[in-house]
């Protein structure tokens, strides 16, 4: 479609999305303006009604808490205070403290608000009697509480203490007032709670002294009973260890000694001889000097036998002396062996006894460890006593002197930082941001009520609507037909006050934009079939009043400007209009010519457009449909398209009757007309469906009454906009460049 101006779905300009939005707006642009202009005014009335606040501040700084009573060291349970809550809870207290009741009933009676007339609102109350009735009724409590806001700043210890109100002095005494309360509140709980607290700390003073008293007394009695004063039980407990080790070795060693001993009297005791009791080698023998002596003299004298015996007989003095000399040697050396083993038995028996003494003085020693493990035991837990007791004294002790210099040095945890100024001008009502905000607000509404409209409007407005929701080929539109605000004549548009025929306008004025409008339909025509001219072409529509007879005209007449030979013909035998739009009756014409009571010259009339004849319907049938489905009306069709070059049909419509969809099947193409705004989509879409039914060639569809005049219509509006300055620039001047569009 060449020459039909074209949406932005198609050129892709801006998102369908944004552009359905422009569109709707545009289109409930007065109604968007009404809800506009009314949300404004409703913010300004309001605005203006209000009645001037004015809000005054003061700082003052919350610590955590005053110097502890009790230590962190110290069980707050155990010494029955309570637990202290944290940061956070201690200033979420304060802060409902601030707004509480008893602070504004000090406040109201220090500021004597309770006579305050203007503050309790009875400034209009003349009679005597009633306005004392009043005042004894009225409470400025809940006043005070509705005006003041606690503001907590997270990140300090500082609160922000605001009251609000018609008058800025009261709200700035408020403020300071409340301030100036809740510090001497805070400070005489503080009070009150330190003396409760050294009250508390002297009876538990006097208490736990005399249980540390009485617990140090009886470890004295234990101490001094168990013989425990010049030495104290951890001494006593290490000389008894080191007693038990120095006798555990000592037993070892002689139980050692004795087994050594008893194994040595045993190998004696089994010896037959004296030369098997030196083979045996026993130490206390083989290392006897005399022994070994003895040992080596008998070697001696056995050596000197030996080496005498070679030349001397057995009764030689010199032998003789020899075996008297062994003989008592022999007996010196069993004399000192027995001794020797005397002596080893001797030592057997007193190690035994020294291991039996020694095996009854550790049993002695265990005796007495277990006797102080015991008595260490019943120590410690008289020691842990007096520990505890003297901790416990100590620190209530050093808790009571704190106390008693926290109460002389009068310290409160509450201080005002910054007292509240008497505000000069209202923080509100924000005339501007009201006005600004009921703006936008009106803004909103308006573009909401538009989408609401939109979305509720089920009539066909656009072409995007008939590409997209019913995948129809667009033709083009047809504007609005009026007269213009010209004061001449011009070939554009009738002049101001001037009569028209609106079915003839595109030839009475061919260069107006409706006649424009036709000839784009007509060249998409054109290039809809360039094979095969369009040679029968019917023009209907979903439903009646969309203005398909004046389409059809339209489309005639620029069809016959172009130089072809063109015949309109009323197919409408139900509701005949064609005769009318060319000011002629209706006594001859297509039902003449189906029932022969005429003929083609007959029936067939010129008008005062060259090239364009036309055929009305004729006297209407009382059966139309009839004579459709007869081969008399098929022949008449043929008949009529070899006289022409192209018939146009204006036929019923498609939804009330089937005459549209019969004569369908007879034509090279079917015109769909649809009034902008005014044809329901499910009409339209039913109309298509029964030309899909009978397999028509829908040509596409023509947008008729389209207002130029409304910005609504977004690009047709510009487009033909610029097409009547391009006339109106030609022949007319400025004022003709007004023609269609205001």
């Amino acid at each position: 479609m060449a020459t039909v101006p074209q949406n932005s779905e198609s050129n892709g300009q801006t998102g369908p999305g944004i552009q359905e939005l422009v569109r709707s707006m545009l289109r409930h642009f007065w109604t968007m303006l009404a809800v506009f202009t009314i949300v404004c005014a409703a913010g300004v009335f309001y605005t203006m009604r209000q009645p001037e606040m004015y809000r005054a501040k003061a700082l003052i700084q919350i610590q955590t808490a005053t110097p502890p009573v009790m230590g962190r060291d110290i069980d707050a349970t155990l010494l029955m205070l309570g637990s202290y809550h944290d940061a956070s809870k201690y200033r979420a207290t304060q802060n409902r403290i601030l707004k509480s009741s008893t602070i504004a009933e000090e406040v109201a009676r220090r500021l004597d608000l309770y006579n305050d007339l203007e503050f309790l609102g009875l400034t209009g109350v003349q009679d005597p009697e009633e306005l004392a009735q009043r005042l004894s009724a009225a409470d400025p409590v809940p006043r005070i509480t509705r005006m003041l806001t606690v503001i907590p700043d997270q990140t300090t210890m500082l609160i922000a203490l605001e009251a609000v109100g018609t008058n800025p002095k009261t709200c700035a005494d408020i403020v300071n007032t409340t301030a100036e309360v809740y510090r001497d509140h805070t400070y005489g709980e503080r009070i009150a709670s330190v003396s409760s607290a050294i009250d508390w700390l002297q009876e538990q003073y006097q208490q736990l002294r005399s249980e540390l008293e009485s617990s140090e007394a009886s470890l004295y009695n234990f101490r001094r009973e168990r013989n425990l004063l010049g030495v104290s039980m951890g001494d006593q407990h290490n000389l008894t260890a080191r007693a038990v080790s120095t006798l555990f070795l000592q037993l070892s060693e002689a139980r050692l000694s004795a087994t050594q001993l008893q194994t040595t009297v045993d190998q004696l005791q089994g010896a037959d001889d004296v030369d098997e009791l030196l083979e045996l080698g026993i130490e206390e023998v083989v290392n006897n000097d005399l022994i070994q002596e003895l040992k080596g003299q008998l070697t001696l004298i056995e050596a000197e036998r030996i080496r005498s015996g070679v030349d001397l007989l057995g009764e030689h003095p010199q032998m003789v002396a020899l075996d008297q000399q062994e003989a008592l040697i022999e007996a010196s050396l069993n004399r000192e062996i027995t001794n020797a083993i005397s002596a080893l038995r001797v030592n057997y028996d007193s190690a035994r006894a020294l291991e039996s003494m020694l095996q009854s003085r550790l049993d002695s020693v265990y005796s007495e460890a277990l006797v102080l493990g015991e008595t260490e035991l019943e120590y410690e837990q008289l020691e842990r006593e007096v520990i505890a007791n003297r901790a416990i004294f100590d620190s209530i002790e050093q808790r009571l002197k704190e106390v008693e210099l926290a109460e002389q040095m009068e310290q409160n945890n509450v201080e005002i930082i910054e007292r509240a100024r008497v505000p000069g001008a209202p923080f509100k009502p924000n005339k501007l941001m009201n006005v600004a905000g009921a703006a936008i607000v009106g803004l909103f509404l308006a573009i909401g009520v538009a989408v609401l409209l939109e979305m509720l409007d089920n009539t066909v407005k656009t072409q995007q609507q008939i590409e997209s929701k019913f995948g129809v080929p667009f033709l083009g539109v047809i504007p609005t037909i009026r007269a213009t605000n010209q004061t001449r004549q011009s070939t554009r548009g009738p002049m101001r006050g001037e009569e028209y025929n609106p079915d003839t306008f595109v030839d009475d004025y061919p260069k107006s934009t409706v006649a424009e409008s036709c000839r784009s339909i007509r060249t998409n025509l054109m290039f809809m079939s360039t094979d095969k001219p369009l040679e029968r072409i019917l023009v209907t529509s979903a439903g009646p009043l969309d203005g398909k007879t004046t389409t059809a005209v339209s489309i005639a007449t620029v069809l016959a400007h172009s130089g072809n030979r063109i015949l309109v013909v009323d197919t409408d035998m139900r509701r005949p209009r064609l005769h009318r739009a060319f000011r002629m009756d209706n006594s001859r014409g297509l039902t003449d010519l189906l029932l022969g009571e005429a003929s083609y010259e007959e029936c067939i009339r010129s008008t005062k457009i060259n090239n364009l004849q036309m055929m009305s319907c004729g006297p209407i049938p009382p059966n139309p449909t009839e004579l459709m489905y007869t081969e008399r009306y098929r022949t008449v069709i043929e008949e009529l398209g070899k006289r022409f070059d192209t018939i146009v049909f204006d036929s019923p419509p498609v939804a009330p009757v089937t005459d549209a969809a019969i004569l369908a099947g007879l034509v090279d193409g079917v015109i769909v007309v649809t009034r902008a705004g005014k044809t329901r989509k499910d009409l339209f879409g039913k109309a298509i469906q029964q030309l899909d039914a009978v397999e028509a060639n829908i040509l596409g569809v023509v947008l008729n009454d389209v207002d130029l005049q409304n910005r609504r219509y977004g690009y047709y509006y510009y487009y033909y906009r610029h097409y009547g300055q391009y006339y109106g620039s030609d022949d007319d001047g400025e004022e003709a460049g007004q023609a269609s569009i205001s």
